[in-house]
């Protein structure tokens, strides 16, 4: 009977302990889970730009008022400044 009233279960610090080891060992499997995965792929120099032109030809298809604040020339120009400015690769993290 003793047995059942001292059950190590019900002990609050041992349950604490036990829920720090779980999370510890939760965190480190997620932390360690991103080293071990496969590298990231990067994206061509060629496929940017082609998605941001895309990106750039629906944003002037969908908006409603584009060139409210901004002429069509200002905003094309900024669009190469930006396709100009992009590195050789690039991955997701980087965009």
């Amino acid at each position: 009977m003793d047995d059942i009233k001292n059950n190590k279960t019900d002990n609050p610090v041992r349950i604490a302990v036990i829920k720090k080891i779980y999370f510890t060992v939760i965190l480190l499997v997620l932390t360690f889970s991103d080293i071990f995965s496969q590298p990231e792929k990067l994206y061509s120099k060629s496929e940017i730009v082609e998605d941001i032109d895309f990106l750039a030809r629906d944003i002037e298809a969908i908006h409603p008022n584009l060139y409210h604040s901004i002429s069509k020339e200002v905003f094309y120009e900024k669009v190469k400044t930006i396709k100009n400015e992009i590195p050789d690769s690039m991955s997701k993290i980087d965009t």
